[in-house]
């Protein structure tokens, strides 16, 4: 199943790929080896069968959405490596 030429640029461009020639015609010969192999997947009978997420069932694993007390400002700042003047002290992040 060849691809057209549009489709290959914006594959090329949502993949943020930038190809030499040689790597493009390899490119397009692989992933049309790809799609030929995963062609008989199309054959298949999916009339009533739902889409699935995910293969198996999972519960989720989110806690209540309940209100708890937060910890008082003096007990966060002694579960602190460092403290200055009241404040957490933390590495730079930014360059001068």
């Amino acid at each position: 199943m060849p691809l057209s030429p549009e489709t290959w640029e914006k594959l090329q461009y949502l993949a943020r790929l930038e190809l030499t020639p040689e790597e493009k015609v390899r490119m397009e010969r692989e992933l049309e080896e790809l799609l030929a192999y995963v062609s008989p997947l199309r054959q298949l009978p999916l009339d009533g069968v739902s889409p699935m997420i995910l293969p198996v069932e999972v519960e989720p694993v989110l806690r209540a959405d309940v209100p708890e007390a937060f910890p008082s400002r003096e007990e966060l700042l002694r579960s602190a490596p460092e403290v200055q003047n009241g404040f957490f002290v933390v590495p730079n992040v930014l360059e001068e």
